[in-house]
């Protein structure tokens, strides 16, 4: 009743312009504040309106990526107001997208539930799987590090991606599920598991 498109939400996203793009169970709203108020916008769209949409991603250009429950990625355009579609026809290993993540490239990191992850720059697909060193094949969250590597936080455990290598990062840390990954100021990181809260700064 107050403009959201569903009472379940799921993730915030801000744009380039300032405005709050809220991904739901069905749907994403568009949160903008226009002379101090706040207004609720639905982003209207057959696919979107219809499934749950874990993640929104701004690539700051123009286009906002939303990661969706079955139907693969959708893009919207919102200079053009243009949506499209990517799926398994076009490149993705799997439709099932549980989260995405633009590194400083450019980018798209992409979590294809039960099919490992995807690297999609705009143009190519490049997968990794467990055959290539991901613990599980489905990442519950992504962290860009500042040397460029990316951190990936599985089922069982912790993976980095540097140089296109795979790497197992913490040893000590497996067989946990790991649902967050945030930095300090400090160059810390912080990893919340289904066991516990790590702190790891300086190799320890």
């Amino acid at each position: 009743e107050d403009g959201l498109s569903y009472h379940t939400a799921m993730s915030f996203c801000e744009d380039n312009s300032g405005n709050i793009w809220l991904s739901t169970f069905k749907g994403v709203t568009k949160i903008s504040t226009i002379n101090g108020k706040l207004e609720f916008s639905i982003l209207h769209n057959p696919i979107l309106d219809s499934t749950v949409v874990f993640r929104a991603v701004d690539d700051y250009k123009s286009k906002l990526y939303f990661a969706t429950g079955a139907r693969g990625i959708v893009t919207y355009d919102y200079k053009t107001k243009q949506f499209n579609n990517i799926t398994t026809q076009n490149g993705l290993p799997g439709n099932l997208i549980y989260n995405l993540k633009r590194d400083t490239e450019g980018n798209m990191w992409i979590s294809c539930w039960g099919y490992g992850i995807t690297k999609f720059s705009g143009s190519r697909f490049v997968h990794y799987t467990k055959a290539d060193g991901l613990l599980q094949p489905s990442a519950h969250c992504f962290l860009q590090n500042p040397d460029g590597s990316i951190l990936i936080g599985t089922g069982n455990g912790i993976n980095q991606i540097k140089n296109n290598v795979i790497t197992h990062f913490i040893k000590e840390i497996n067989n946990e599920t790991i649902f967050s990954i945030v930095s300090d100021k400090n160059g810390g990181l912080w990893f919340a598991s289904s066991n516990a809260l790590y702190h790891y700064e300086n190799n320890k």
